[in-house]
This record gives structure tokens, sequence and C-alpha cells, in this order.
């Protein structure tokens, strides 16, 4: 499978992906408040997923820079700013980071 057909599937699956978080969290509010915790821990595996896929579709989207010739900010593919670069070693870490944070947090917001 060629890298346009394949960033082609994976916005599809972004796209569809942001839109499950987004009814995931309008039903659960709506119809069980008080399922707070169901809530969490769903859109943290979610935002993980995200996470990951995006990270993917940078590599597919800029192949040619890696290691510390790549840089660590890079404008963002649609919309406005910048993005981390996780092709660069700091932009990995980052990235890295910023998922066990996540998890962390997530993890301390449903056990208490």
């Amino acid at each position: 499978m060629n890298s346009e057909k394949k960033l082609k599937i994976l916005d599809i699956i972004l796209v569809s992906l942001m839109a499950l978080m987004l009814l995931v969290v309008m039903s659960l509010v709506i119809f069980h408040p008080t399922a707070q915790k169901l809530a969490l821990v769903i859109i943290g595996l979610l935002v993980l997923i995200l996470i990951a896929l995006s990270t993917y579709r940078c590599w597919l989207t800029y192949p040619e820079l890696t290691g510390m010739k790549a840089p660590l900010f890079v404008p963002k593919v649609i919309g406005f700013g910048w993005a981390v670069n996780p092709r660069n070693p700091i932009g990995m870490a980052l990235t890295i980071v910023v998922s066990i944070v996540l998890v962390v947090v997530f993890g301390v917001a449903l056990f208490n």
C-alpha cells in the first residue's frame, strides 16, 4: 500500500476516533451522569490511541529527516500553529512523557 493511501485511511481513522470520543462523552453526560469513571477510562484509552496514531501519521508524512537533524517543532498539517515532531529524539521523549502523564492522571482520577 502506498503512502498516500495509508495517509487517507489514517486520516479517516483519526477523524472517526475523535468523533467517537465526542459521542462517548456526550452520551455518558446526557444518559448516565453518574458513570464518570467509565467515561474517564474510555476517553483515556481513546486519547492514548489518538496519540499513537498521530505519531505514526507524522512518521508517514515526514519520512526524510530523522535523529537530531529533524526539527523539534514542525508546522501543523491541518490548522494553524506548530506541533512537536516525534522524529526528533527530544520530541519522541516529550510524546512519551505526555503519554505517561496522561496514564497517571487518568489512573489517579479513576481510583479516587
